[in-house]
């Protein structure tokens, strides 16, 4: 499988909101971080429409998606209970 600038391009966009929510949610208020993979959810559910709903790669989108918002969930969870928890 070669490396395409549409592989780097989705990779980048499956990295990036997760970062940013995170971010934001430490930053401005770590108490509500627990929506934090739900808010990714959606811009993903945005951001891949198209790949999402194409019957050839539906589930390939899928499985990345929910790896995806696995670490995110897992990582507002850590977070959540090293800041608020003290």
């Amino acid at each position: 499988m070669a490396i395409t600038k549409m592989l780097i391009l989705n990779a980048i966009q499956l990295c990036l909101p997760p970062m940013i929510v995170l971010g934001v949610f430490k930053f401005f208020s770590v108490r509500h971080i627990r929506w934090a993979a739900g808010v990714v959810a959606l811009i993903d559910v945005a951001v891949f429409q198209t790949q999402l709903f194409y019957y050839e790669s539906i589930w390939l989108v899928l499985f990345f998606l929910v790896i995806q918002l696995a670490i995110t969930g897992l990582l507002s969870v850590r977070l959540y209970k090293k800041y608020c928890q003290k």
